[in-house]
């Protein structure tokens, strides 16, 4: 269950950057990365249920990677693609 708004816990500068300006740590260095404990990992903000350590996979990237989120918890927003024309290099 989620903290509500009132309640949420306090964020350091670096954790308000990762969680409020979808920032990142360098790759490899995030003590995640290879975490092998068996658990929820839940938001630090909210404590919010996202990930099932069950789904959590080696992806050889940096950061830890997951096959599936904990259901409705985890909003997924589509990447969008660009091409170059190559008639003027513009993004389309």
């Amino acid at each position: 269950m989620s903290k509500s708004e009132e309640n949420w816990n306090e964020l350091s500068d670096k954790e308000r950057s990762i969680i409020e300006n979808k920032g990142t740590e360098y790759p490899f260095t995030g003590m995640y990365n290879v975490f092998k404990g068996k658990g929820v990992f839940v938001c630090k903000r909210c404590e919010h249920p996202l990930y099932s350590s069950e789904d959590k996979f080696d992806s050889g990237c940096g950061w830890p990677s997951f096959d599936d989120e904990v259901s409705g918890n985890v909003k997924r927003i589509p990447c969008l693609l660009y091409t170059s024309d190559a008639a003027d290099d513009s993004l389309r």
